[in-house]
Order: structure tokens, then sequence, then C-alpha cells
């Protein structure tokens, strides 16, 4: 398989859904409450950051190159 092909695959396979309105992930609750907060609070800023929204824009960009490729 080669390399379009396997990003082809990837792509097809990814959801084509926009972001939630906040984190989807966080301090698991059978975890040690020790750095919990501390966790929560980078997930949060990451996210107000952008990360996900750029990084969900880059993998529908690459979907419509990949489908434009073919």
């Amino acid at each position: 398989m080669s390399p379009l092909e396997a990003l082809e695959r990837i792509a097809g396979e990814a959801p084509v859904r926009e972001p939630s309105d906040g984190p989807t992930v966080g301090w698991p609750p059978g975890w040690s409450t020790d750095y919990r907060d501390e966790v929560n609070d980078m997930l949060r800023e990451a996210y107000d950051a952008g990360y996900v929204r750029a990084l969900w824009e880059m993998g529908q960009i690459a979907d419509a190159a990949l489908k434009g490729a073919a």
C-alpha cells in the first residue's frame, strides 16, 4: 500500500463531525487526585488555545486534498 493509499484509508475512516464545545477528556475518576486539577486546567487551556480546532481543520484539508487527488 502506497503512502497516498494509506492516507486515503485513514481519511476515509475519520469521523466527519465538528469538535465539541469543550474538551471531551479529563482526569480518570479512579486515579489519584494529586494533579487532577492541574491536568484538567492544562487540557482546558490547550482546547481554548484552538489546538483541537486547528487539528480538525488540518484533517478536513487533508481529506479534501486526498479526495481531489483520486
